[in-house]
């Protein structure tokens, strides 16, 4: 597809299959700040960090690069990523993504949140929610907030609109080595 060959973000990442308490201890050795919503997400029997290692390539587009360009909801941005060939993000694969991007430096010199938009400066891993509640987060972003890097859960209603400017992670393939 020629918009993964205009610069953008692309990256491999491995999942190594670690424990939701691995996984949290090694965020916590890289100095990775959690929310709440994380830490329910983490201690929520929902989620289930996969056991097999794989690599995943994922890429970093603004909704308005996707072809969203007034925006865009839940049902909008799934059928618009699988009509690209994107795919979710598989949920566990964010935590990776944070420590891959451990030294991005902000992407927004306003630190203000704007209540009912998503955060300046984040960049939401567009995983399929654990479960069709609102009360319950639907997954993670990743943002550095004077100079710590976060992962933070959200939650919003499945017609929550992003803006065409917001920045998500979208997985373009998943590649399972498989040695005997």
């Amino acid at each position: 597809m020629n918009m993964f060959n205009k610069g953008n973000n692309i990256y491999n990442i491995t999942n190594e299959a670690l424990s939701k308490d691995k996984l949290m201890e090694k965020l916590e050795q890289s100095s990775v700040e959690l929310n709440d919503y994380a830490y329910e997400l983490f201690q929520s029997d929902l989620y289930k960090p996969s056991t097999i290692t794989y690599t995943a390539t994922v890429v970093e587009l603004t909704l308005a690069e996707i072809g969203l360009t007034i925006g865009g909801n839940f049902g909008e941005i799934r059928s618009c990523i699988q009509s690209l060939g994107l795919l979710y993000c598989p949920l566990e694969l964010a935590s990776y993504i944070r420590l891959h991007k451990l030294h991005d430096k902000e992407l927004s010199d306003r630190r203000e949140k704007v209540l009912g938009k998503a955060p300046p400066g984040s960049i939401t891993i567009f995983s399929e929610p654990l479960v069709n509640d609102d009360d319950f987060p639907k997954g993670f972003y990743i943002r550095t907030i004077n100079g710590v890097p976060w992962l933070r859960g959200y939650r919003c209603s499945e017609d929550y609109v992003w803006d065409p400017g917001d920045r998500m992670i979208f997985t373009i393939e998943v590649n399972v080595t498989i040695t005997l």
